[in-house]
C-alpha cells in the first residue's frame, strides 16, 4: 500500500470515530432532555403547566435550571426580572406515558428567558435553545416586553386554557 492510500484509510477510520463520538454526545443530551421535562411535567394528575429556567451550558448542550410547579411561579420569577428584556416562550411538547395503559400526553410548557441570555450570550443562547425545540417541537409561541404589566395582564395575554 502507497503512503497515500494509508493516509486515506487512517483518515476515514478518524472520521468514523468522530462520528460516532458526535453521536453519542447527542445521544446523551437527548436522554437528559428527556428526563428533564419528564421530571418538569410529571404533576400529571393536575395537568397543570409548568415553568423552565432554560439556559446554555457546555458542549452546546443546554440545562434546563429550574422548574416551577405551577404556572404562577414562573410570572413570579419574571415580574422580578429587568421585564423589558425578558421572554416566555410557550412550547407544545407531546411525550409518552405508561399507566395503566400506553398513552401520549400533549402539554404546555411556559419557558422563561432571563434578560443576561438574551445579550451577549444569545447566540450561544439561540443554539441551545434551537436543541430545545428540535427534541420537542411542535409550535412555539415568543411573548416580549412585560415591562408595567401586572401578572394577571400577562397571564390574559397567553392563549387559554391552561390546562387539558
Amino acid at each position: 500500500m502507497s503512503i497515500l492510500t494509508k493516509l486515506i484509510l487512517i483518515s476515514c477510520f478518524l472520521c468514523i470515530l468522530l462520528n460516532l463520538v458526535e453521536s453519542k454526545k447527542l445521544r446523551n443530551i437527548d436522554a437528559y432532555i428527556d428526563q428533564r421535562i419528564k421530571d418538569a411535567v410529571s404533576d400529571l394528575a393536575n395537568y397543570r403547566i409548568s415553568g423552565l429556567k432554560i439556559q446554555p451550558a457546555a458542549q452546546d448542550g443546554i440545562e434546563l435550571v429550574e422548574t416551577y410547579p405551577v404556572e404562577e411561579d414562573i410570572f413570579e420569577i419574571l415580574l422580578a426580572q429587568d421585564q423589558d428584556k425578558s421572554s416566555i416562550y410557550m412550547i407544545n411538547v407531546s411525550y409518552e406515558i405508561e399507566t395503566t395503559q400506553k398513552m401520549t400526553i400533549d402539554r404546555v410548557i411556559l419557558c422563561y428567558i432571563s434578560p443576561a441570555d438574551k445579550g451577549v450570550k444569545s447566540i450561544i443562547w439561540e443554539k441551545a435553545f434551537s436543541i430545545f425545540k428540535s427534541h420537542f417541537y411542535s409550535t412555539t409561541q415568543q411573548f416580549n416586553d412585560f415591562s408595567g404589566f401586572e401578572k394577571e395582564t400577562i397571564m390574559g395575554q397567553m392563549p387559554q386554557p391552561w390546562f387539558f
